[in-house]
């Protein structure tokens, strides 16, 4: 079995807490969520691109929550395997382990260090 890995820095995602809107027509993304994953797609999109046409098996990511002591370590999770499959063009049902860990940074180097590996 051959492995693919890509490494990325991202921002911070909304709180899980805070992701969706509730109105009587129905449930929405808010606002700050669409705006994260633009941007996330947008760092994602300026590394070296997978190569095309690969079937992934199994995948696999790894974390680093850098944030103040206050944030959840599991709210990023969430939103990062979503953006993540999404963005690979893979389904999230193929997550096979999930590693988290957090560092305890000032507010202004907050950050989210990604690596997702693909099991070809």
């Amino acid at each position: 079995m051959s492995e693919c890995r890509l490494t990325a820095t991202l921002p911070i995602p909304p709180s899980t807490n805070h992701l969706y809107d509730r109105t009587m027509r129905g449930v929405y993304l808010k606002d700050t969520v669409r705006r994260w994953r633009t941007d996330a797609a947008q760092r994602l999109d300026r590394l070296e691109r997978w190569p095309a046409g690969l079937t992934c098996a199994a995948w696999s990511l790894d974390y680093v929550l850098c944030c103040d002591r206050r944030r959840d370590l599991d709210n990023a999770a969430k939103a990062l395997i979503d953006l993540i499959a999404a963005y690979l063009g893979i389904n999230d049902d193929c997550l096979t382990d999930l590693s988290a860990h957090k560092r305890v940074t000032p507010r202004s180097r907050q950050r989210i260090e990604v690596t997702v590996t693909l099991h070809l």
